[in-house]
């Protein structure tokens, strides 16, 4: 039987190779370290974008963001295009994710009934997706009976604590978005 190893691929927005011990910034990262030390580490790599949902895409598909449809921020990975992902599991792989994956914007289902959360599509076969910080505040939506829909676990959460948290919040973050300027490139107007 063929031997397969343990991938752990750690990501983190704003990570620099700089910010671990001894590579720059002063800081002292011994947990990483340890991980590191039994680990191929490429310290020469570089981000495809200057955008978290463009450079996440990319690793998850290795083509660059406008050759698999994510140029901006809000962008959804198209459903269609294979990822690194969806090959670990055809070769055996259990493939789990702690975090975001910034993958997917909108709580998606597919299969048959429409009950497997997109991220299984996606190639997780265990995924403990967390919403990152600016899209745990989704503006708030009400559906056909009022009451608010497409909310992820951080928003039910505060919605079942104290629904006046969860307003809160989405106040917040709409203030914030409302603040933010608009970036123009070739491909017209988005929000950074």
């Amino acid at each position: 039987m063929k031997k397969q190893y343990n991938i752990l691929f750690i990501m983190a927005d704003q990570f620099r190779t700089a910010t671990m011990t001894g590579l720059g910034d002063g800081i002292e990262t011994p947990n990483i370290d340890r991980i590191r030390a039994m680990s191929v580490f490429y310290p020469q790599a570089t981000c495809p974008a200057p955008l978290c949902t463009p450079s996440r895409t990319s690793l998850a598909t290795g083509k660059m963001p406008h050759n698999c449809g994510v140029i901006a921020h809000d962008s959804n990975l198209p459903l269609d295009q294979p990822t690194y992902y969806q090959r670990l599991v055809k070769a055996g792989y259990r493939v789990s994710v702690v975090g975001k994956t910034d993958l997917h914007k909108k709580n998606r289902f597919i299969g048959r009934k429409g009950d497997l959360p997109v991220i299984h599509h996606i190639g997780f076969t265990d995924p403990r997706e967390t919403e990152g910080k600016m899209n745990s505040a989704r503006i708030l939506r009400q559906d056909s009976e009022g009451k608010a829909s497409h909310l992820g676990p951080y928003q039910y959460h505060l919605l079942h604590k104290d629904p006046a948290l969860l307003q809160k919040l989405n106040d917040t973050y709409v203030a914030y978005m409302q603040k933010k300027r608009p970036v123009y490139d070739a491909w017209g107007a988005y929000q950074l």
